[in-house]
C-alpha cells in the first residue's frame, strides 16, 4: 500500500496545478490516494485565486482516488465543479460524500482549529 498524497493549497493556482502535474508525472500516481486541502479566501481580494484553486483541485485526474477539503464558502462551488467534470455516464463515476471536519491541528505548533490550516 503506497502512502497518501497530502497537498495544501490557497491563493497559488499556478503552484498547485505544477505541483499536481509534477506528482502525476510519477507511474504510482495511479495507485495513490491524493488529498487536497483548500482554506476558505481571507479577504474578497483572494476570493478568485481560492476559487480557481479549488476549480484545479475538482479537476485532478490520474489517481486513484482524490479527497479535497474545503471551507464551508466554498462547498457548493466543489459540488457544482465535480458534477459538471467527473461525469462520463458510466457506472463507476464516483460518489460525493459531504461530511464535517471537527478540528485540524497543526503538529509542530500544536494549533487547532482554522489558524492550523492557514
Amino acid at each position: 500500500m503506497l502512502a497518501p498524497i497530502v497537498v495544501f493549497a490557497y491563493n497559488r493556482p499556478n503552484h498547485l496545478l505544477r505541483c499536481l502535474n509534477s506528482l502525476l508525472t510519477n507511474p504510482e500516481s495511479a495507485e495513490s490516494s491524493l488529498h487536497v486541502f483548500v482554506d476558505g479566501p481571507k479577504s474578497d481580494l483572494d476570493k478568485e485565486v481560492v476559487n480557481q484553486c479549488v476549480n484545479i483541485a475538482q479537476g485532478i485526474v490520474g489517481f486513484k482516488s482524490l479527497d479535497v477539503v474545503v471551507s464551508d464558502e466554498n462547498l457548493e462551488k466543489c459540488i457544482d465543479v465535480i458534477l459538471d467534470n467527473a461525469s462520463e455516464g458510466n457506472v463507476g463515476d464516483g460518489k460525493i460524500f459531504v461530511y464535517d471536519v471537527q478540528d485540524a491541528i497543526r503538529i509542530r505548533t500544536r494549533t487547532r482549529g482554522i489558524e492550523a490550516i492557514r
